[in-house]
């Protein structure tokens, strides 16, 4: 009987790593894509000849 509840363990631990692993990736896609705005408005302000 107690093999049963490990599967189920095992399974919810997985799920909760998996969904981890995902919420991660999104942050960090967010960051990147922030931080490639902020440098690119950064250029544009530089090269825009602004004294």
């Amino acid at each position: 009987m107690k093999s049963k509840g490990r599967k189920g363990q095992t399974a919810v631990e997985y799920a909760i790593a998996v969904t981890a692993v995902i919420l991660i990736s999104a942050v960090m896609v967010f960051v990147v894509k922030a931080s490639h705005r902020t440098a690119h408005r950064s250029h544009a302000l530089v090269g825009s000849d602004y004294p």
